[in-house]
């Protein structure tokens, strides 16, 4: 099953895992161009179970087969428009996890995006 090879905690498809920044550049990068397998990658594995389950649930209650990575929404990245600015908002010291990442967009609005630390790696944490 391809979500098996997919929820290793280690880095996927070349991700600049290391770097919280690029983690998250990379992130919308991939959902823009409806890189989904990529995207997936770039979750943590409680993003990647929730995001199984509604895929599970949905199959269930329509039938519909629908992988979980394509419930991330290609296009949904461009509705604040492009990221002008990524400040780390704090970062637990000594653990390594990175709490916070705020994305300040060019219409001026801003969001806070949580990151973990699986293996070597910062992962995106999803509030579903």
């Amino acid at each position: 099953m391809i979500s098996l090879i997919l929820t290793g905690s280690g880095c996927r498809w070349g991700a600049p895992c290391e770097n919280p920044q690029e983690v998250i550049e990379e992130f919308y990068i991939a959902v823009e161009n409806a890189d989904m397998l990529t995207a997936w990658g770039l979750l943590d594995r409680k993003s990647r179970e929730a995001l199984e389950k509604i895929s599970s649930e949905l199959k269930t209650k329509t039938g519909s087969k629908m992988p979980p990575w394509h419930l991330l929404v290609p296009g949904s990245t461009q509705k604040q428009g492009k990221i002008a600015r990524i400040k780390l908002e704090s970062e637990k010291r000594g653990t390594g996890k990175v709490s916070n990442v705020t994305l300040i967009f060019q219409d001026g609005t801003s969001k806070i995006i949580p990151l973990v630390r699986e293996g070597n790696c910062f992962k995106i944490r999803l509030e579903l």
